[in-house]
């Protein structure tokens, strides 16, 4: 069984179709929600559009890279409505794909605004958004998208020769995987460049990317990508991009079926000094397997889906009930690959949740600065093991499965901070009160040296709530 995101990594580098689609009444519901946030956009309704989000509903710009949270994104949208007038907009998901209480949607959008002195601004590009379902709800968790003039009224933006330079090195490299030309792909693709696909276990090196392509052309052979959008803004290259092939060898245990396959996905690349230095790929696998024919059955192991009871939760998630309840702690990062020592603060608030199938846990942090994250643990029965997600609002991401006993919980897993790869591990210990939990993590950001990544201490200020 394979999960949304594995299956988002099983594609490689591609995109999907843009024909207006036909949803399921689940995805339109979904779809729905981004009708409703275009209405309350052409209304000006301030209160409607932040009712379709979570309280931890964070959004990324990928045209600066910087996330905004909750609170910002309603101050800046009010200042929006009170100095302009929204005279279009659309909201239109292109893909849409639903595990248990959450979902992937990939879409584009258009907005036209006009200002007090009458002037007019049209902005449109692609989005990603992650949506989360409670008391039959669906909220939008999380949105990515890149801001941009439509095609036609304005060049893609490139400050420098540099800009365009590298625009063209990612370009390049599209050409020269289509053309199954390795030796060209590998002068342009550092030896050391870090590829990750959302959802693989683990980042991939050039040299493994490589081996990955060539299995995935074995099975479509004539696949070719076309760059639907890109945009370059400082040394990152933002792209839209279809990919297209015809099944012409096995692939996931389904037999040549000579269907032309299509899917899009969104390309962030990140350069230091001229070079690739990692590269992100969201692919709508999904939709190609889909178009496979293949029967999907969603497994809890990246995103839980709910059991065929939801009130029958996993007796195992029992285990968790030490953990839940509103806690303050302490402790000291040292200095790593990800950055210098400090000490920091915070609170954690933790709950059971999808009727006490998922454990949620909201994290506030000074450090010095002020960070929030949530993290999600659950039960995982098929492959009897526990399996978290840490997601923060300044990009850190970590994730991987952890084991539990009455008063010991051990993990490791991995995570992304600041476009860095790494893996972690750790240990957390309760007290015999039940009252003190003592963390102690590793790093490693080459696989083979860990190195201490930060200690604190938990106490406990109130039950379970």
């Amino acid at each position: 069984m394979k999960t949304l995101f594995t299956l988002f990594a099983a594609a490689g580098l591609a995109g999907a179709a843009l024909a207006v689609p036909k949803w399921t009444k689940p995805q339109q519901e979904v779809a729905d929600i981004f009708k409703a946030w275009a209405d309350a956009e052409l209304a000006g309704n301030i209160d409607r559009e932040m009712s379709l989000f979570t309280p931890s509903f964070t959004m990324w710009d990928l045209s600066t890279a910087a996330p905004i949270d909750y609170a910002t994104v309603r101050q800046q949208t009010a200042e929006i409505f009170k100095q302009s007038k929204v005279t279009a907009c659309v909201i239109e998901p292109d893909s849409i794909h639903i595990e248990g209480a959450a979902a992937v949607v990939h879409g584009h959008y258009t907005e036209s605004m006009k200002d007090k002195a009458g002037v007019s601004t049209d902005v449109g590009g692609p989005w990603s958004a992650f949506l989360t379902r409670n008391k039959g709800e669906w909220r939008v968790a999380g949105l990515s998208y890149v801001s941009q003039p439509p095609p036609g009224t304005a060049p893609i933006p490139a400050a420098a020769n540099t800009a365009a330079a590298e625009k063209q090195n990612v370009l390049d490299q599209f050409a020269a995987l289509d053309a199954q030309d390795y030796k060209r792909y590998r002068e342009l693709m550092p030896e050391d460049a870090v590829i990750h696909i959302v959802g693989a276990p683990e980042p991939f090196k050039r040299e493994a990317l490589i081996a990955f392509i060539q299995d995935y052309w074995k099975a479509f052979p004539d696949t070719a990508h076309t760059i639907r959008e890109a945009v370059v803004e400082g040394d990152t290259v933002v792209l839209h991009v279809t990919c297209q092939g015809t099944h012409r060898g096995t692939y996931e245990g389904v037999a040549p079926t000579g269907k032309t396959i299509h899917y899009d996905g969104v390309h962030i690349v990140r350069f230091q000094q001229g070079r690739v230095h990692d590269w992100w790929i969201m692919d709508d696998s999904l939709g190609l397997m889909q178009q496979l024919g293949l029967q999907l059955t969603p497994a809890p192991a990246t995103v839980p889906a709910q059991p065929a009871n939801p009130a029958d939760a996993a007796p195992e998630m029992k285990r968790l009930d030490v953990w839940y309840g509103e806690w303050n702690y302490a402790g000291e990062y040292y200095k790593t690959p990800l950055g210098d020592a400090a000490k920091f603060t915070g609170t954690m608030s933790g709950r059971p949740t999808l009727k006490g199938n998922v454990a949620e846990f909201i994290n506030r942090e000074k450090s010095p600065g002020e960070t929030e994250a949530l993290e999600l643990c659950w039960f995982d029965p098929a492959a009897k093991k526990f399996a978290y997600v840490y997601l923060g609002n300044d990009g850190y991401s970590e994730s991987g499965p952890f084991t539990m006993t009455t008063d010991l919980c051990t993990w490791e897993g991995t995570g992304v901070a600041g476009g860095t790869a790494f893996r972690i591990r750790g240990t957390e210990k309760v007290s015999p009160d039940q009252r003190m939990l003592t963390r102690k993590t590793e790093l490693s950001v080459d696989g083979k040296t860990w190195l201490p990544f930060f200690d604190s201490i938990f106490t406990k200020v109130a039950a379970k709530p």
